[in-house]
């Protein structure tokens, strides 16, 4: 059975974002599916989803974040607001690597 987060859970936290992230990157080292929950959340901001999402895509691949961790419950405007922080986010590695194989060959 997988694990299900309600984000929230985490709605008074001060550091919600980074709080997130840091139990994502703890739930993916499992290796076991997991929800996030965003049932009951009225608006996120794209700060809060960089934090918590965006940096996933620093220390995990796109498709172990596809296996491992499903995101549900969001209403259109987040799941717009999501997408582009997704695309953003691989758009930083993307450009990030592509420096590093620059100056590697200088």
């Amino acid at each position: 059975m997988s694990k299900i987060l309600s984000i929230q859970e985490l709605q008074s936290l001060q550091k919600k974002g980074e709080t997130l992230y840091k139990f994502i990157v703890n739930e993916l080292s499992t290796k076991k599916p997991f929800y996030l929950s965003f049932s009951d959340v009225e608006d996120t901001t794209t700060a809060f989803l960089n934090k918590a999402i965006g940096n996933l895509y620093n220390n995990f691949s796109s498709e172990e974040l596809n296996k491992y961790l499903s995101i549900i419950d969001l209403d259109d405007l987040d799941k717009y607001l999501l997408k582009k922080v997704i695309t953003r986010a691989k758009v930083d590695i993307k450009n990030i690597s592509e420096i590093d194989e620059v100056l590697e060959n200088e």
